[in-house]
């Protein structure tokens, strides 16, 4: 184009392409393994080597019985705590009214004898019973293993066995 002169632009598609040698990794390999044991009861039905699992899916279930008869008496004694802390309140209630309805010698009475340390233990006791419940619940929880987030399943190290425990590797 002469001098001065201006040439329009033409716009084109050009398609690169570009091979070199290398690996692909996954961005994240998780080891998945259970918290607790037990025998296997369900295994995922579409549970095959590079099925992309949403997070939340359960992926493997572990037999029940045992955790929920365990979360059971851990209630039970949850309810058997209650119940105690009830009665030790109206007891220590009984013995305050006791105290001060006859005139006291020192005009100050003992812990032991407005039950102080009773109280203490029946409290303690409720406090050990909830955390029970607490531990048990988890623990029913934990019988289902599920996927931690949204991925493709690469590999399965595991084989249908009778019982799986804590640190038994299942899959990434």
């Amino acid at each position: 184009a002469p001098a001065g002169t201006e040439t329009p632009l033409r716009l084109q598609t050009n398609t690169l392409f570009i091979s070199a040698p290398g690996i692909v990794k996954a961005s994240y390999l998780t080891m998945l393994s259970p918290s607790v044991s037990g025998k296997v009861d369900k295994v995922h039905p579409l549970f095959n080597v590079g099925e992309i699992v949403l997070k939340g899916t359960p992926l493997m279930e572990l037999e029940k019985f045992e955790y929920r008869a365990r979360l059971a008496n851990a209630q039970a004694e949850l309810e058997q705590a209650r119940l105690d802390v009830s009665t030790e309140q109206a007891e220590a209630l009984k013995a305050i009214k006791k105290t001060y309805s006859s005139v006291s010698k020192s005009g100050k009475e003992s812990e032991l004898v407005l039950r102080v340390p009773q109280r203490r233990a029946v409290n303690a006791r409720l406090n050990a019973a909830e955390a029970y419940v607490a531990e048990a619940e988890q623990a029913l929880r934990d019988t289902v293993l599920e996927a931690p987030y949204t991925c493709r399943w690469w590999n399965a190290l595991w084989e249908p066995v009778p019982a799986w425990s804590p640190g038994s590797r299942w899959g990434k």
